[in-house]
């Protein structure tokens, strides 16, 4: 995946491509609702677009005041209808993200999980490999300073009063 995980320990790197893996997944559900939203978003924008054109098509060609009163308030339901439908669409999309984020965390958190815990298994036991490995050099490091104070002819001669 990454050149630097190949010289890495397999523990750790399983655990970064889990990572890996769950954030590409979840940032893809996320861009796709993005998507959606955007073009939920373009369709509205056009069909006001169109409304408006319309509308003002109806108001200037209306003979008069009145009659542009009656082509003004003739599209007010029809434009609030059109922000419900808006609004229904985009709380779908939303729970329908929603469902498909906590689909992936359920397929990919329990992977991660469990290489997460390798990487801490495998911490704690290269941390009681090494603090074994210090126990024993400590030791024949006073070993050996003991068994040097401790061989005739090397004892340090006292100065007579």
């Amino acid at each position: 995946m990454f050149q630097f995980l190949q010289s890495s320990n397999p523990a750790l790197r399983a655990h970064l491509e889990a990572q890996f893996t769950l954030y590409r997944d979840m940032s893809e559900k996320m861009f796709e609702a993005a998507d959606k939203m955007n073009q939920l978003s373009l369709q509205m924008t056009q069909n006001a677009i169109e409304e408006s054109i319309q509308n003002t098509q109806q108001v200037l060609s209306a003979q008069s005041p009145y009659d542009a009163l009656s082509a003004v308030a003739s599209r007010v339901q029809p434009a609030a209808d059109q922000l419900r439908n808006f609004q229904q669409q985009a709380t779908t999309i939303a729970a329908n993200t929603q469902v498909e984020l906590a689909k992936t965390a359920e397929t990919r958190l329990p992977e991660a999980s469990r290489a997460a815990a390798n990487v801490a298994q495998e911490v704690v036991q290269r941390t009681a490999e090494e603090s074994e490995r210090v126990s024993r050099r400590q030791r024949e490091a006073v070993d050996k300073m003991s068994t040097r104070q401790s061989k005739p002819g090397q004892q340090e001669q006292r100065p007579s009063a």
